[in-house]
Order: structure tokens, then C-alpha cells, then sequence
């Protein structure tokens, strides 16, 4: 009699052992779900991020026709590594699809998040595109350009961003373009731009703002054209 009494606990034993694992595996995954359905909302919800008023394009450099529906501001910073890469990667299939073709423009904001290096290259910036509207965007890439191909954190200077209008902006009176660098002439231009980055709470680079709508995701084309062609829908193109 003990003996069997033994035997039936060890069958009600090895019977729980085997529902347990199966409790806590449905349980994972119901676990598992959930997560994924809050982290989704969350996404969601980053990428309604939406502003009713528009940074103003006043002063503004801007690529593309100005009428377009669709207007992508991008707050970078030339010392950026990351802005650099979108500059390469993601900014051409916007050229190509996008602004090129009319339906939207392209507005670069100066934010300086990398000190004075950073200043200095949007000085040289401002400073070329005051010389020369026409050659203000080959200047623009050619800085993100040498920095991707810097050997060293200090590249930026003076002597580099002239050289660089040099072969970039024909025409361009470069002693006017250094004096301009040391004096920051255009400083005021870059108080300008930072009043936009705090106004829109930019707390990194880049940060991509497709009319009013905020991308968490800057880095991936296909949210960028879908929040675009969101745009072009509601604006009847």
C-alpha cells in the first residue's frame, strides 16, 4: 500500500513538472506582447510629435522651391558624425525623390552642441553664403566631407574652411571670407538659429522636423518619405 501511495505521487509529480514550464512560457510571451504593443504606442506617439507653427525661413538658407508643400528642416552640426552620415546617405534620396522634384525644400538650422569648433564651421558657413547664395550648399557638403575624412579631432580652422571655399565657391573674395571668421561677423546669424533649437527643444543631432512633424527616427528613409508623403496627402499633391 505505501508502495503504491509512492507510485501515485510520483505520477501527480511529474505531472506538475510538466504544466509549470508551460505557465511560465504563456506567461513570458503574454509578457513578451505587451512590451511590444507599449514600445509600438511609444514610436506612435514620438512620431505625431507635431509643431503648429513652423520655424521661420527668414535668412534661412534653403534648397529647393520655395512654394513646395513640404518643407524639411534638419537642426545639424557640422561637427557631428552622425549629421555627416546623413548628409551621405539619407539627404541625396531626399534630393533625388523629393526636392528635386518640386514637392518639397530643405532648410539647414546651425545647432551648436560641439563648442567652438562647431561655431566656427557654421561662422564659415554663414560667411560663404553671404559671398555666394549659388555655392552656399557645395560648401555646405564639403564641410561634412572633410570632416568624415579628418585624421584628428582639431580639423577645424580657419586655414581649412578657406581652402575649402577655395575649391568649392569660384569667386569668392577669401580674405574677406577669413576676416569675416575672425571677427565672427555672422554670430548674430547663429543666436538666430539657436533660439530655434531651444524653441523647438532640439536635444540632438540631427534632429529632422518634416513641417511640423518631428521624426525620432532620422536616420531612416522610409519613416522620413512616409511622414512626407503624410504631408503631401494633407496638402492635396
Amino acid at each position: 500500500m505505501a508502495v503504491q501511495q509512492k507510485v501515485k505521487r510520483k505520477t501527480v509529480h511529474s505531472s506538475n513538472s510538466g504544466v509549470k514550464p508551460l505557465i511560465f512560457i504563456t506567461i513570458g510571451f503574454v509578457i513578451v506582447i505587451i512590451l511590444l504593443i507599449v514600445l509600438a504606442s511609444f514610436r506612435d506617439k514620438e512620431e505625431q510629435i507635431r509643431y503648429s507653427e513652423l520655424p521661420s525661413i527668414e535668412g534661412q538658407q534653403v534648397m529647393g522651391d520655395l512654394n513646395a508643400p513640404v518643407t524639411i528642416f534638419e537642426f545639424g552640426d557640422y561637427m557631428c558624425p552622425t549629421c555627416a552620415r546623413w548628409d551621405f546617405t539619407v539627404f541625396p534620396k531626399l534630393y533625388d525623390e523629393y526636392i528635386k522634384t518640386g514637392k518639397a525644400n530643405y532648410v539647414f538650422i546651425n545647432t551648436l552642441f560641439h563648442g567652438s569648433p562647431s561655431e566656427l564651421a557654421a561662422l564659415a558657413s554663414e560667411s560663404v553664403y553671404e559671398q555666394s547664395k549659388e555655392h552656399f550648399w557645395d560648401f555646405h557638403h564639403a564641410i561634412f566631407k572633410a570632416q568624415a575624412e579628418a585624421t584628428s579631432s582639431d580639423w577645424a580652422s580657419i586655414d581649412l574652411f578657406v581652402r575649402l571655399a577655395k575649391e568649392n565657391v569660384p569667386g569668392i573674395d577669401l580674405d574677406k571670407l577669413r576676416q569675416d571668421l575672425e571677427n565672427k561677423t555672422a554670430k548674430s546669424k547663429l543666436e538666430t538659429d539657436m533660439r530655434l533649437v531651444d524653441r523647438y527643444n532640439v536635444m540632438a543631432t540631427p534632429t529632422i522636423m518634416i513641417n511640423g512633424v518631428v521624426s525620432a527616427y532620422p536616420m531612416d528613409y522610409s519613416e522620413l518619405s512616409a511622414i512626407i508623403e503624410q504631408e503631401l496627402g494633407e496638402s492635396g499633391q
